[in-house]
């Protein structure tokens, strides 16, 4: 019996490579991404935002093409190229409408494998990359966010800034990048991943002969983060408010227990009808933005609220996210909260479905961190058999004050206490 149009197929070559695909009934444009296995957890001491100033790299040229045929070649069939890099992941993407999927298969490869690291361009782009992390540095919002990263995972590749400082990426030599890069981009520590308008066995061909090389997956040189006390970061900034971040470590990528954290996101802080909005921002008026988010990498996790407030404002607020917290894990969720953070999580996911370029994230990032695609229907049904008992409990490791670190920036002494 044939596949479902829509069923994720997957292809595992002799040197390691993934590919997953899913062809989406109706659509005429295909998403197509190559993951590698890159990213601060994985840099050494000496190579410190060495992973995304490659991201940049890659689309200076390759030994085939400069930077404006990389361009042109995508623009010619009316494409869209670009690529993220975050702490565990790098990832090359591409939009084209399906006809063109060989053309942006073969510019994907091209970069990932005869990039050509010319010493002028790679100049050039270490002052782009510089400029790139003063514009991050004077945003307080971001900064905050990475601060509290730091708090959380100090001394662990976890913590560091994905784009690393200024100094670290001025130091970097042309050898060490190209040495790095050449221990990550390999076909074994890699996953190819398209959706929409794609036939699977023309991707496996297409990517299979571009990235035909051999090599063993590199060594992962990070550990787990170990249990510390919470850290506290202030970086004092001239302004008018100050950005905090107060959050604490949860779970792994592949651990069940985040069905729960969704949920006590969406019942914390993430939504009009979350407590933090409602009780800090609609019946106070103490901020404009707050809310609460969770992020999971393959062995760490972390659950964290934030805002943004005057100094004079910024004890009472972060006292009244103490309050929710400790009502929280004392009282859990009504019955109410957790039907309508049940439906926000179940929708959100269908209305992102309904893009391939999420479609084909996600089928990645199942198989880099279950080894297998996690059906929608299955998450679905975990989702759903959370109960407020799961929440508790959640919430009373998670939000527990004795594991939480603080972060902020802005007017503020940095030796004062928050």
């Amino acid at each position: 019996m044939s596949p479902r149009a829509d069923t994720v197929r997957k292809t595992t070559l002799p040197n390691g490579l993934r590919i997953v695909t899913q062809r989406v009934p109706g659509t005429l444009s295909a998403a197509i991404s190559l993951h590698v296995l890159a990213g601060p957890r994985h840099e050494a001491p000496d190579c410190r935002g060495a992973t995304h100033f490659i991201e940049h790299l890659l689309f200076k040229g390759t030994q085939r093409r400069s930077a404006h045929d990389i361009a042109v070649a995508m623009d010619a069939v009316g494409g869209m190229l670009n690529a993220f890099t975050d702490r565990e992941v790098t990832s090359i993407q591409a939009r084209v409408m399906g006809e063109h999927v060989a053309a942006a298969a073969e510019v994907i490869c091209d970069m990932a494998v005869n990039a050509a690291f010319d010493p002028e361009e790679l100049e050039r782009e270490r002052e782009v990359v510089v400029q790139e992390i003063k514009q991050y540095e004077d945003d307080p919002e971001e900064m905050s966010h990475d601060l509290l990263a730091e708090s959380v995972w100090p001394e662990h590749p976890l913590g560091a800034p994905v784009m690393g400082s200024e100094a670290q990426v001025r130091a970097l030599s042309r050898e060490r990048v190209i040495v790095y890069f050449r221990e990550r981009y390999v076909p074994a520590n890699m996953v190819v991943a398209a959706a929409g308008d794609v036939d699977h066995r023309r991707i496996v061909s297409l990517f299979g002969r571009a990235l035909s090389s051999t090599g063993e997956a590199p060594a992962d040189p990070a550990h787990p983060p170990r249990s510390v006390a919470p850290g506290r970061r202030v970086l004092s900034r001239p302004g008018e408010q100050v950005h905090f971040c107060l959050g604490a470590p949860a779970y792994a990528q592949s651990d069940d227990r985040n069905y729960t954290v969704w949920l006590l996101d969406r019942i914390v802080g993430s939504g009009m009808s979350s407590r933090l909005f409602q009780e800090v921002r609609e019946k106070r008026g103490l901020v404009y933005n707050i809310g609460s988010y969770a992020a999971a990498y393959r062995d760490a996790g972390l659950f964290a609220a934030y805002g943004a407030t005057t100094p004079e404002q910024l004890e009472t607020v972060l006292a009244l996210i103490g309050d929710e917290f400790e009502t929280m894990r004392a009282r859990g969720a009504s019955d109410d909260e957790l039907r309508r953070a049940k439906a926000q999580v179940k929708a959100g996911l269908a209305m992102a479905l309904e893009s391939t370029g999420y479609r084909a994230t996600y089928a990645a990032m199942c198989e880099i961190y279950w080894g297998r695609h996690i059906p929608v229907g299955e998450v679905v049904a975990k989702v759903e058999a959370v109960t407020r008992e799961d929440v508790t409990q959640i919430a009373n490791q998670v939000l527990d004050p004795q594991r939480l670190a603080y972060a902020a920036v802005g007017p503020l002494q940095e030796e004062a206490a928050p």
